[in-house]
């Protein structure tokens, strides 16, 4: 039987993990599982949700010659899925959300947008709980409520924004899912967790209506509306395909950020050499700067220098280089970690740090803070273990929280008492 219109017969490198493809005469699934040396793949059916089995209910085997693949139009809407697209995930400080929330602005129920709305998450809660599964762009239950990236997503949701998705979908039960913040969460591992007073910007999505999704043409595409992009989904910050004017995936990374948030990252913040520079200076030197969500999909992890301002220019909000750059590793000049030990005594009149922080001074007369153990530095002062810092849905002034004595506080002072 010939390939559908609109697909070709897969090769063995078109097919990866989360892979849209057609099987058994036009039926639609996604690629669970793969074993590309021996040409086996296991699918995932789009409709059911279920893994496609054999008469004899054994999970079926399929060989790459068994599938159909979409022949890539010039330009699909953003489903997130089968097309090269560039996507970023912005890392910053407090001071970089609230501004980026600023320009914004509050979130719109009146129609369906991308993104809907978005959220900052402290990167040490961009984390699943004991019982989460791993990330499965068909699964709608991989997290449950002990995971603290729908803890957070669910108190950043209004009610109103609740009941504008499930009108979107009165046909299914719609809920909160972390989606691509999951997947970065798995792909940057546990450097990401040690990013203290930093945040991920999440775009937060909304299902299609049903109107929308009747109107689309194209199966695959009608398919991912109705059975993937089902739920409220926590994103990276930006995504976009890769259209005609874009030099490379980067490119169209960048223009992501100004299409949909209206917001843009001055180049040299895009350069690996000062991306490293970045997370040596904040002791994640390990993190990676981007990666693969399958084979067409580069996700590029850009951490704003916590000294780094913004402006605006041509209706966007810029982010460029600060004029101290950043915080260190130790200071430039060229005083070791056993220095400035010994001179901490010049800041007693300062407030108590926290066990394995100490302050040091930059060339530039700007005290920051160090930690001798996780060579961490920041310009923020550090706050004592559980306690984090927040910002308020009703009032966007920030305050600080601590989980385990449920105590929460808008002066910093009695967040030192506790040191």
């Amino acid at each position: 039987m010939p390939p559908a219109a609109g697909s070709k017969v897969a090769r063995l490198e078109d097919l990866y993990k989360g892979a849209h493809v057609r099987y058994s005469g036009g039926k639609m699934g996604v690629v669970a599982d793969l074993w590309p040396m021996l040409d086996e793949f296991w699918v995932r059916d789009i409709q059911s949700g279920e893994i496609v089995r054999d008469e004899f209910g054994a999970q079926r085997i399929f060989r790459s010659g068994d599938l159909e693949i979409q022949v890539q139009a010039k330009k699909m809407p953003p489903t997130n899925v089968g097309a090269s697209q560039g996507r970023v995930l912005l890392i910053g400080t407090q001071d970089h959300m609230l501004s980026i929330l600023r320009k914004f602005g509050p979130a719109d129920t009146s129609t369906r947008k991308e993104p809907q709305m978005v959220l900052a998450f402290p990167c040490t809660d961009c984390c699943c709980g004991p019982n989460c599964e791993q990330f499965d762009p068909m699964r709608r239950n991989a997290c449950d409520m002990e995971c603290p990236m729908m803890k957070l997503a669910i108190d950043g949701l209004d009610d109103d924004m609740l009941e504008f998705a499930r009108c979107q979908r009165p046909d299914t039960l719609v809920a909160v899912r972390p989606f691509h913040l999951k997947q970065a969460h798995e792909a940057l591992g546990e450097e990401l967790g040690r990013l203290e007073d930093h945040f991920c910007l999440s775009a937060v999505s909304m299902p299609y209506g049903l109107a929308e999704i009747r109107s689309t043409s194209d199966a695959i595409e009608r398919e991912i509306k109705e059975h993937v992009r089902c739920q409220i989904d926590l994103g990276v910050t930006s995504e976009a395909f890769l259209e005609a004017g874009d030099s490379s995936l980067q490119q169209a990374a960048k223009r992501s950020l100004a299409e949909s948030l209206k917001i843009s990252v001055a180049d040299e913040l895009w350069t690996d050499e000062r991306q490293l520079q970045v997370r040596r200076a904040l002791g994640v030197a390990g993190l990676p700067l981007k990666y693969w969500d399958g084979s067409e999909t580069k996700v590029f992890v850009v951490i704003l220098p916590p000294d780094a301002t913004s402006k605006e220019e041509k209706g966007l909000l810029k982010f460029v280089v600060g004029s101290t750059k950043t915080a260190p590793g130790v200071d430039a000049t060229h005083k070791t970690v056993s220095d400035w030990r010994k001179e901490q005594e010049d800041f007693k009149d300062l407030p108590k740090l926290p066990p394995g922080w100490i302050r040091v001074k930059s060339t530039a007369g700007k005290v920051y803070f160090y930690h001798t153990a996780k060579k961490q530095s920041t310009y923020e002062f550090p706050l004592p273990d559980g306690w984090t810092k927040q910002v308020s849905k009703s009032s966007g002034k920030s305050y600080f929280f601590h989980s385990k004595k449920r105590k929460s506080t808008y002066d910093l002072k009695d967040v030192i008492e506790d040191i």
